[in-house]
């Protein structure tokens, strides 16, 4: 029998995917690769939601061959990620004109269409509206009753490998109690709830003894992990761990303890090391702090901007990426200036843009004062431009460094297949920009006056490759996610080498291998 994966949504997201393939390769299925999974990467699950907001085709409703099961993993985060999952349900629930099965166990599936199964956020929370669409087999948010009660075998304690990445991502806890007022993820998680540190580690040894060099530690709300940083010391010590990083984490998480270990690269027998990545992901969601009180967010913008001071000062290389929310209730021109001054001025490098999506369930949901949809783009498009910039800033201080970097196992093409630099950020139409109320019509004057000529973003430059250009480059990631195109004949994939910064160009990054190029643990 066979099974095909589609996942939608955040690392925790793969992670369980991957966990479930594990399991259902137990079970004896073969996996099928959807055509989408082998073109993805890690960072661009969200960036499929852009184009349903303009309209175009997603790459996951290209279908893969026949399967015997589907198992569609969901995200809940956006209105958009939503839909993208009720989409893909209704392509694979229409092929085959079967009635569904009388029970929910492999004994009941019907050869002419898969058997579909949707896990994930939107299967917790939304139930309701999956059940509409005729030809879902099984609902099932906890993917662990996926393997006990549909697949009949036992729970895995860790997963062994991470199909199609040269990373790995490791669960350290899931869960969030903290209740912003515009995110539905505390209800479709539940509360906190850390991992076993022997489980971790037992992990990370597993995915080592497969190839496994490379490592990010992921979660629901990583500052609600029992002993972070703890973990963060056992996995570096050990051997064969060559990177590890976090995911996104909340600015209460980072403690002065925390950045003292990563700022020294983290230290092994009291010697350090470069073994931390130069990235840390800290969600700002707004620069205001009234927007910030509305959102349920416990730090001010004043913290927030002190707290990435620090960062930067004990870490000079560091790229520190952000979450930016823009339309919230409530947010007018003034709101959004101090949001896109806070960025301006502060050692932000990287945004990830998002517009404010309703979601039904939320305290936010029941907000008045909406922004109108078309000045949600024009915010959105501003923000972007201003990231792209930074971005920009950011690398070119690297121009002429050596920097170590991991080689992609993906496709260039497959990392530069966006319109912009920032996997999560939204494209948008032009829009007008005005009054201090979200509702009326806003002019321009923000745009043409307010943002620095030296920071006011190009005309957009496309990612794509001219024709056999593609071919001739090798990508290399480094510590603070600078992707590095390189030309070298040698098969390097998920090797670490050391590259020369050369130029930018755009949104590429271009380098050349040094002398010595091989680096080591």
């Amino acid at each position: 029998m066979k099974v095909s994966f589609i996942t939608f949504g955040c690392r925790l997201n793969q992670y369980k995917t991957e966990w479930l393939r594990e399991e259902f390769e137990i079970a004896g299925f073969k996996v099928i690769p959807h055509p989408c999974h082998s073109e993805q990467s890690e960072e661009s699950q969200y960036a499929v939601q852009d184009r349903l907001r303009e309209g175009e085709e997603s790459h996951h409703t290209r279908q893969a061959e026949d399967v015997d099961v589907c198992v569609i993993n969901t995200c809940a985060v956006t209105a958009h990620a939503a839909r993208e999952a009720r989409n893909i349900i209704r392509t694979y629930s229409q092929r085959g004109k079967n009635s569904k099965p009388p029970n929910n166990s492999m004994n009941s599936m019907n050869s002419n269409k898969p058997f579909i199964i949707v896990t994930g956020c939107y299967a917790k929370v939304y139930q309701d509206e999956i059940k509409s669409i005729k030809g879902v087999n099984l609902i099932e948010p906890d993917y662990k009753k996926i393997v006990t009660d549909f697949l009949k075998v036992p729970i895995l304690q860790s997963i062994k490998k991470f199909a199609d990445h040269t990373k790995a991502f490791v669960k350290v806890q899931e869960g969030c109690d903290q209740f912003c007022s515009y995110c539905i993820v505390p209800y479709a998680r539940g509360a906190p709830k850390s991992r076993p540190i022997e489980e971790i580690i037992a992990e990370v040894n597993a995915l080592i003894a497969n190839g496994y060099e490379e490592f990010v530690l992921t979660g629901t709300n990583l500052s609600k992990c029992d002993n972070l940083l703890g973990i963060i010391k056992s996995i570096s010590q050990i051997h064969g761990v060559h990177w590890l990083g976090i995911g996104s984490i909340e600015p209460l998480g980072i403690s002065d303890e925390f950045l003292d270990y990563i700022g020294s690269g983290g230290l092994i027998n009291q010697t350090p090391t470069s073994k931390f990545y130069k990235y840390i992901h800290l969600p700002l969601q707004s620069g205001d702090n009234s927007i910030l009180k509305l959102m349920n967010r416990w730090y001010t913008a004043e913290e927030y901007e002190d707290l990435i001071y620090k960062i930067k000062e004990k870490i000079p290389s560091v790229a520190i990426g952000a979450d930016v929310i823009v339309g919230f209730p409530g947010e007018g021109e003034t709101e959004f200036a101090n949001t896109y001054d806070l960025i301006q001025r502060s050692p932000i490098s990287r945004l990830h843009v998002f517009r404010y999506s309703k979601r039904p369930g939320t305290k936010a949901a029941n907000f008045k004062n909406e922004v109108p949809e078309k000045t949600k783009k024009e915010r959105s498009r501003i923000i972007r431009e201003l990231g792209d910039k930074k971005w920009e800033a950011f690398r070119e201080q690297f121009i002429g460094k050596t920097l170590e970097a991991h080689i992609e196992s993906k496709t260039i093409e497959a990392w530069y297949s966006k319109p912009t630099s920032h996997p999560f950020a939204y494209r948008h139409t032009e829009g007008r920009f005005g009054s201090s109320d979200p509702n009326t019509t806003m002019t321009s004057s923000f745009h043409s006056d307010h943002i620095p000529l030296s920071l006011r973003a190009p005309a957009k430059q496309s990612h794509k490759f001219s024709e056999g250009e593609e071919s001739q480059y090798l990508l290399g990631v480094t510590q603070n996610y600078i992707k590095v195109l390189f030309k070298s004949n040698l098969n390097l994939t998920k090797r670490f080498v050391n590259l020369r910064i050369k130029k930018i160009v755009g949104p590429k990054t271009y380098g050349e291998l040094v002398s010595g190029y091989m680096s080591t643990v």
